[in-house]
């Protein structure tokens, strides 16, 4: 299974043959603040969905409502998994197979002699298994699906193998998008990200043959599940360096009168006088995510990213905070850099201890005011970052400005960490 990040700006979807995921969950963080609400209006599983034909729900709904009647049963997205296997939808793939919060994957289903994939969104604060997470949208395709056998409706009168687009369009009006192909016309009607609808039609005879239908938004009063208050084996094992490392590029630093390791558990910031400003942090870390904390010491705060590297959801004092930025634009305190780089050295020292030690690094000095270091990298996660001023008046020139160690690796040393690390990078 092939996942990814997915970012609210940036769409990367990936599909293969058995179901491909797609990771939601640090963009979630990074805009845990916006919140979001969506409505689920699906009977409970005991209960017999209505006919099509006869549903005054379904005759007085509109595309929005992500509705569809496939041979007299009515789902409207999102539904509950249970509801959805309830109306004779039997699984092709292996729906046990785990998908961490905010990650949605494609899976297949038969229903008699007719195939059709369903998309399937983890929205529990836990990894859980995909049958019992959330049913967000199915494909209909004509391939596995012969237009010219059952009875598959949309609203407003829309009926796959019978209307054509102009039809379309007189009932859900211009659609947001349209593909003309040689094989077929594609419209494409949204109301949001991760929500839409898209419609093909054959090129010969005019009429609607392939039908997607999704909305990834969290079911009304959806239960989350239980976060946990035990602390994980590795938050307990770490311990703070005794002291700071000589070696350039390890991921080290020293903060005032105590180094870290980055990550480093939050819990270990707390340890050493740190305390969580609750107005501005997130109370727990859903598995496998990151939620914003903010720590507080005196008169000095920073807020960070905190990574849970668990199955489960934990609170926010066990996660890792993986990335910390110090110098005189961000947190303003005491602090060196594992072998010796401190905030306020001249550039020509730094420079002369990049030589020494040969360490590699990559400048980037085409701001005539601030030139950035970057070494220890290995991605867009993992590297030490040292900016140097030049060229103004207003912070002291020739010196090392701030210092910035970001890691959201953990050791890899630990077979249990390593696996853990590759699931997220995956």
């Amino acid at each position: 299974m092939k996942k990814q990040i997915l970012c609210a700006a940036v769409l990367a979807l990936t599909l293969t043959a058995s179901g491909a995921a797609v990771c939601m969950a640090d963009s979630a963080a990074a805009s845990s603040e916006e919140g979001a609400e969506s409505t689920l209006v699906e009977a409970e599983s005991d209960e017999t969905p209505a006919e099509a034909d006869s549903s005054p729900d379904f005759d007085a709904m509109k595309w929005s409502d992500f509705a569809i009647s496939v041979d007299g049963d009515v789902l409207q997205f999102p539904m509950l998994y249970a509801d959805f296997e309830a109306l004779g939808y039997e699984p092709e793939d292996d729906v046990t197979i785990t998908l961490q919060p905010m990650q949605y994957s494609w899976f297949y289903y038969k229903k008699g002699d007719h195939r059709i994939s369903a998309t399937i969104t983890n929205f529990a604060n836990n990894t859980i298994p995909a049958n019992e997470c959330v049913v967000c949208g199915i494909t209909i395709d004509s391939y596995y699906w012969p237009v010219d056998e059952g009875e598959i409706l949309l609203p407003q009168g829309i009926v796959r193998g019978s209307s054509a687009r102009e039809d379309v369009e007189a009932a859900y009006g211009e659609p947001s998008d349209v593909y003309e192909g040689e094989m077929y016309t594609k419209l494409t009607y949204e109301t949001d990200i991760y929500e839409d609808l898209q419609l093909e039609f054959d090129i010969e005879s005019g009429l609607l043959t392939d039908i997607d239908i999704r909305r990834i938004a969290e079911p009304e009063d959806y239960d989350a599940g239980e976060v946990s208050t035990e602390v994980p084996a590795r938050v307990s094992a770490y311990q703070n360096p005794a002291e700071l490392s000589s070696t350039l590029g390890d991921f080290e630093i020293r903060i005032q009168d105590a180094v870290y390791t980055i990550p480093a558990p939050v819990s270990a910031f707390l340890a050493n006088g740190w305390e969580i400003n609750p107005t501005n942090s997130e109370e727990f870390i859903p598995a496998k995510s990151s939620a914003w904390v903010t720590l507080q010491k005196g008169g000095k705060n920073f807020r960070s990213l905190a990574k849970n590297f668990e199955d489960n959801a934990v609170t926010i004092d066990n996660g890792w905070i993986t990335a910390i930025d110090t110098g005189l634009q961000s947190l303003s305190v005491d602090a060196e850099l594992a072998g010796g780089v401190t905030i306020g050295m001249s550039s020509e020292d730094f420079e002369q201890l990049l030589k020494d030690t040969g360490v590699e690094y990559e400048l980037d000095a085409e701001d005539e005011s601030f030139h950035y270091y970057n070494f220890a990298k290995k991605d867009w996660n993992k590297y030490i970052q040292v900016t140097t001023y030049h060229n103004g008046d207003t912070y002291p020139e020739d010196t090392v400005l701030t210092i910035e160690v970001i890691n959201s690796e953990l050791n890899e040393e630990d077979p249990s960490e390593v696996e853990s690390a590759d699931e997220n990078a995956a």
